[in-house]
């Protein structure tokens, strides 16, 4: 790596450049010296020692010294290498134009040989024979670029003992010059102008693209006393709490957008404070009710930056004086206090606080949210990539059900347990409903159901709530005679190396997260796998092609990467993504599963719309009994 970075690829690229110049006149020539031992000077060359000339197209071959003299094409991965230190080089370089300074120190040439062995990544040097020694230099640096146990061998050429000196020092401290190095062309500010004011941002590299990154606070400066970052409305505090947010004002001066802004108040999971399962999902961040800013990741080459998002609300609800005197006590609590004590509510199974609920006219003006979806009030002309995981219910029967399922070995619950957690579960529905669950959920060939019983609640949970919607929503929008946006459907069903979970707790709610957002790529300290980081890769080429042509598609897909269109009828597949990616059909039996939960939600809904008639004659009456006092 140090050798390419200094040595190998400069000099490729030096190649390439000559070769490319239309004023050229000289011939190139490049040699691969790989002999630890002298090699006599060839007298009679024979058909394998003559040194052909290197073109960079037609011919990228050069000469191998090692034992004899042969031609050997350059390695296809000593480009992929060379590629990445180019595009660094080229930052380097941008930077270098503007401020007319070196990005960092530069190394100057020596006599010095350092031929990489790249099975063991040994750097070796030559000094003249009988008048030389050999020594282990082992003060590299550990845990930076060489591991302790890597042998560092060094012998000098003729050089001066005061270079030699140097340079002893020079590799000494070359771990730290490195990662400065890559710190400095990860930190490289770049500044917009937007419509309400300035912003500086960073560019930093990624998979080899250059990236632009936007984020939160601002350092100390001329805000001393604020905090900024990509605001997209004025902070909801003081007597800006529980009203809709307000555009953001133009300010004067830049914003820093280059740290991370506050998180939001939000509940901590205090499952365990110490097992980074749980500890995982909390904010890392401080907390803030001035928290509406936005973190943005744009490629480089993306300079179309757009205005600030403007919510422009039409109308403030009113309120009754009863109603205003309690929302003012309430903008006087605490924040953390009000976050706590609404938190501490003994909540339903998988029910939370602070979610967007079906009737807010802030989120859905016009329409009840939840009869909307079921009617099929909703835009059709775009296209849809739904998903679901193998395992969506372990990580909530954990939480919910944790006397049966809170442990570090596989569970193993007897038919009444099993029955016991569907009681709990889905005390909400109706005992025809828990009566067909339990019913549906077995399997009477299974000669030791115990074994089964987990994976039975852990798809019972899932289905309910995640899988059996999402492939419900799947139909209808493929169902309307309006219908004009496609379809594409994936299961994700890799297990991630890095999940702290037990590994009976299999593939669990948003652990797919980490593999769309390259964290078995860049992370590799974390143990993930090749095939991990593989699909990593597809998955990432998969939604980046969705959010920009509206199809996922792979740069070079294989018959069994094409991901198909669902339609609901003739094809019924999704994507599913395991190591590799497959295209298998939908389990006949998850169709039996979800028919269930459908005429159970089928019942719901007829009960939520007597609610709602029931709540709406309630207002009606309400109102001309205040109209008619009001008449008297």
């Amino acid at each position: 790596m140090v050798g390419d970075y200094f040595f190998t690829c400069d000099s490729i690229w030096l190649a390439d450049q000559f070769r490319q110049n239309e004023e050229r006149t000289g011939k190139v020539y490049i040699y691969y010296f790989d002999q630890p031992s002298r090699v006599p000077r060839l007298r009679d060359s024979r058909s394998t020692d003559l040194w052909p000339e290197y073109d960079g197209v037609n011919n990228t071959r050069w000469m191998l010294l090692k034992g004899g003299s042969h031609v050997k094409p350059t390695p296809s991965r000593k480009k992929v290498e060379c590629d990445l230190w180019r595009t660094a080089k080229d930052i380097e370089y941008n930077s270098y134009s503007k401020s007319r300074a070196a990005a960092f120190i530069s190394v100057p040439h020596l006599i010095v040989f350092i031929i990489v062995r790249s099975a063991t990544f040994t750097f070796i040097a030559d000094y003249p024979p009988k008048t030389s020694h050999r020594r282990e230099y082992s003060t590299l640096k550990e845990n930076l670029m060489f591991s302790s146990h890597r042998t560092v061998i060094i012998y000098f050429s003729h050089i001066p003992s005061s270079c030699c000196m140097w340079l002893d020092a020079f590799l000494n401290t070359l771990p730290f010059l490195f990662a400065q190095a890559s710190s400095q062309q990860n930190r490289i500010p770049i500044e917009i102008e937007t419509r309400l004011g300035k912003m500086r941002g960073q560019e930093s590299i990624f998979l080899h693209k250059r990236v632009h990154s936007f984020l939160g606070p601002s350092s100390p400066g001329e805000f001393q006393d604020l905090v900024f970052s990509v605001p997209f409305a004025e902070p909801p505090t003081g007597e800006q709490r529980f009203r809709p947010p307000k555009p953001k004002k133009p300010w004067v001066g830049t914003i820093a957008a280059d740290t991370l802004s506050p998180a939001c108040y939000q509940g901590r999971d205090t499952y365990n404070t110490s097992f980074w399962g749980s500890e995982m999902w909390n904010h890392n961040t401080p907390v803030s009710e001035d928290c509406l800013y936005l973190n943005i990741w744009t490629p480089a080459d993306a300079y179309q930056y757009r205005r600030p998002y403007d919510p422009r609300p039409e109308s403030t609800p009113k309120f009754d004086p009863l109603v205003k005197d309690t929302l003012a006590c309430l903008r006087a609590v605490p924040a953390r206090l009000l976050v706590d004590n609404i938190w501490d509510l003994d909540l339903g199974f998988l029910e939370f606080p602070f979610v967007i609920v079906s009737r807010d006219k802030n989120f859905f003006r016009h329409k009840d949210g939840f009869i909307s979806l079921r009617e099929g009030q909703y835009s059709r002309h775009v296209n849809l990539m739904i998903g679901m995981n193998h395992d969506e219910g372990n990580f909530w029967i954990i939480y919910h059900l944790g006397d049966f399922f809170d442990k570090a070995e596989q569970p193993e619950l007897n038919t009444y347990e099993f029955h016991s957690c569907i009681e709990r579960a889905f005390a909400f529905q109706s005992q025809i409903v828990r009566n067909a669950a339990k019913h549906v959920y077995s399997d009477p060939k299974c000669i030791d159901p115990t074994k089964r019983m987990h994976s039975y609640a852990d798809q019972m949970i899932g289905d309910y709530f995640f899988t059996c919607d999402s492939i419900w929503l799947a139909d209808r929008f493929q169902q309307s005679e309006e219908q004009g946006g496609k379809v594409f459907i994936y299961y994700f069903d890799q297990p991630s190396s890095a999940n702290p979970w037990p590994k009976w707790t299999g593939v669990m709610h948003g652990y797919e997260i980490e593999f769309v957002f390259g964290v078995p790529i860049y992370n590799e300290s974390s143990g993930y796998t090749k095939r991990e980081q593989i699909l990593s890769e597809k998955m990432i080429q998969y939604w980046s092609s969705f959010a920009t042509t509206g199809v996922p598609r792979l740069r070079d897909a294989k018959s069994s990467d094409m991901w198909p269109e669902y339609d609901g009828v003739k094809n019924t597949r999704w994507m599913q993504l395991k190591g590799g990616s497959h295209v298998k059909p939908i389990p006949s039996q998850k169709k039996v599963e979800c028919e269930l939960w459908r005429k159970a939600k089928d019942m719901e809904y007829v009960s939520y719309k007597a609610e709602l008639r029931l709540s709406s004659a309630f207002r009606t009456s309400h109102t001309i009994a205040l109209l008619a006092l009001t008449l008297l």
